[in-house]
């Protein structure tokens, strides 16, 4: 049996962690493992070296996008981590360490494309 790969997806809002959740298993045709965390701070507990990727979410009470993706790449420096904002730019996001950046609002494709690309050794995005 195939290992899953983990994903982290960091939101403080619940819907969008849930609509990321439903998205994620779509694209991965169930074949990954998504944990969610409300925060930064939460992020930071539940994250180990086991993770493929953390999504995050810029705007979050507590800790910006931007300060947990410094964090975690502090502790895990090939850690892929993407970041997702309204109103942030890719260019800042790169900026920041981040590995990829997803304009809210964002869909199927637009999130397949920037997946496939971060995670190039995983042939199951096809």
């Amino acid at each position: 049996m195939e290992e899953k790969i983990k994903i982290l997806v960091v939101d403080d809002q619940e819907a969008i962690r849930v609509l990321i959740e439903e998205l994620f298993q779509l694209i991965f045709n169930n074949s990954a493992e998504i944990f969610i965390a409300s925060s930064g701070n939460e992020a930071l507990e539940k994250i180990n070296s086991d993770f493929s990727l953390v999504l995050t979410d810029q705007e979050m009470p507590g800790m910006l996008g931007t300060e947990l993706i410094a964090r975690i790449k502090e502790i895990f420096p090939d850690m892929k981590v993407v970041l997702m904002s309204g109103n942030f730019s890719a260019e800042k996001a790169a900026a920041a360490g981040a590995d990829g950046f997803l304009a809210k609002p964002f869909g199927i494709a637009k999130t397949k494309g920037i997946l496939s690309f971060i995670l190039p050794i995983m042939n199951i995005l096809k």
